[in-house]
């Protein structure tokens, strides 16, 4: 994930202040910059000799390189791994920009598509 938005994070809970000086019964908002910074903080991918491995905030899920079919590209530019016996993982800090920096990562294992 990128840096810049942990500066998002900061801003909510600076927007969220406000809200929670009014009432104490608000202080319960200040639970949504939180679950945002946790998100922030484990979302993810590694890539790896052995496969990659993809972060989300309840879990992660390893995928060997023999498992992985290629990568998708879905709307909004979104990049899905692909598996071969079906089911797919998003991938979720990459976007379509960010292609050719997961095919070098993957060391040549993940072909580019045409269009990019």
């Amino acid at each position: 994930m990128p840096r810049s938005a942990w500066l998002a994070v900061g801003i909510f809970v600076v927007c969220t202040i406000p809200l929670v000086s009014v009432s104490p019964w608000l202080l319960i908002l200040l639970v949504l910059p939180v679950l945002a910074g946790v998100h922030v903080w484990r979302s993810g991918v590694d890539i790896g000799q052995d496969g990659v491995r993809v972060h989300a905030v309840l879990g992660s899920a390893k995928v060997p390189w023999a498992d992985i079919a290629g990568v998708e590209i879905r709307r909004r530019g979104e990049l899905w791994l692909v598996r071969r016996e079906g089911g797919a993982f998003r991938l979720p800090t990459l976007r379509l920009r960010d292609i050719h920096r997961l095919h070098a990562a993957s060391g040549g294992r993940l072909g580019l598509p045409a269009d990019a």
